[in-house]
């Protein structure tokens, strides 16, 4: 849903984010069964503002507000890290995902995504981070067949999103509260990171958020 970003090679202070066309190679390749998953996953959180894959996990169909393609739909939820209450209008991308979750669901608190689906009785946080290691793996798969060569992981869709954020032109300020962070320094950190610079200007309307 974004223009451009830089890709950059991760070490012990910068972390990975893809370019525009590594994004578009992972969304035309042609995958099937769990890759496949993993690929909605990932570009769900970066359609999402960067969600973190547990917020993922959460989601129920009553997060969404309105027919998904329906002017106006969006998406409530509270992040599991900052406890942060985020609303969001649907964008084309998170819209063309959920339709194909969709038709599985069941009542409005049906989990949109499968890895808590039939977890009654077992820990969310064990589960999520088992489903997240091995759509980790599934990550690397994909990489290596779209020819990209970086160690991409769920983390790497809301580092994406947060450099494509800022390069499009958003401020320090916006993108704090896009990705949830409890403070505008913790983004100022984060971004430090990233190697890219903040830019001091509100364009949260730009987003739909509220």
């Amino acid at each position: 849903p974004f223009k451009d970003t830089p890709s950059f090679r991760e070490n012990e202070t910068t972390k990975i984010a893809l370019t525009k066309e590594q994004i578009e190679a992972i969304t035309n390749a042609e995958l099937s069964g769990a890759q496949n998953e993993a690929r909605d996953y990932f570009l769900f959180q970066y359609a999402s503002c960067g969600m973190r894959f547990g917020d993922l996990c959460l989601l129920k169909w009553k997060n969404v507000k309105g027919s998904i393609n329906e002017q106006g739909s969006s998406l409530e939820y509270k992040t599991q890290k900052n406890k942060k209450n985020l609303t969001m209008q649907l964008n084309p991308l998170q819209k063309q995902i959920l339709e194909k979750y969709e038709e599985k669901k069941f009542n409005e608190e049906s989990f949109i995504f499968p890895p808590l689906k039939g977890k009654d009785g077992k820990d969310p946080k064990n589960v999520i981070q088992s489903r997240n290691a091995r759509v980790n793996l599934h990550l690397k798969e994909i990489a290596k067949t779209c020819n990209i060569d970086s160690n991409i992981s769920t983390h790497v869709a809301r580092h994406t999103f947060a450099v494509t954020a800022i390069k499009n032109g958003t401020d320090v300020a916006t993108l704090s509260k896009l990705l949830g962070h409890s403070s505008v320094s913790q983004t100022d950190r984060y971004l430090k990171g990233l190697n890219v610079e903040a830019i001091h200007r509100s364009s949260l309307e730009a987003y739909g958020i509220s």
